[in-house]
């Protein structure tokens, strides 16, 4: 009976860490939808440290509310500054906003400018107005 619950709990461990790591952008955006935070914050992080520009723009806007793991702006203006190299409209506008407001990073006018402008330049609004960086993609 020991083994048998020792088993079925690894079984469980390891199906659930699966499910995790495979999750899709649109799962882990339902789950923060759903306010799984952790859920949500684990299948961006995996979709993040993959490449994937919306994860990357998400798990910032993830540390930088602090939903779903410690607020982090400066880890959150990193994870941004990714994906937004990779060309991802709302992460280069974030980047922008953080820039202009001093958050995660010191205040430079200049950059905040490039990133609203390479937003701008893909159809994105630009002007600095009161922003919700929670806001996912």
């Amino acid at each position: 009976m020991k083994s048998w619950s020792c088993s079925f709990l690894l079984t469980l461990a390891l199906t659930t860490g699966a499910l995790v790591q495979a999750q899709t952008f649109e799962q882990s955006r339902a789950s923060y939808e759903r306010m799984e935070y952790d859920m949500a914050f684990a299948g961006f992080k995996r979709l993040a440290e993959q490449g994937d520009a919306r994860g990357q723009n998400a798990l910032g806007a993830m540390l930088a509310s602090g939903r779903g793991a410690p607020r982090d702006e400066q880890q959150a203006v990193d994870w941004f500054r990714q994906a937004a190299l990779q060309g991802q409209a709302q992460a280069q506008y974030t980047l922008g906003f953080m820039y202009l407001n001093g958050r995660g990073t010191p205040k430079n006018d200049q950059q905040a400018a490039v990133w609203f402008r390479q937003a701008a330049e893909q159809g994105h609004a630009t002007a600095p107005v009161p922003y919700n960086p929670l806001t996912l993609p």
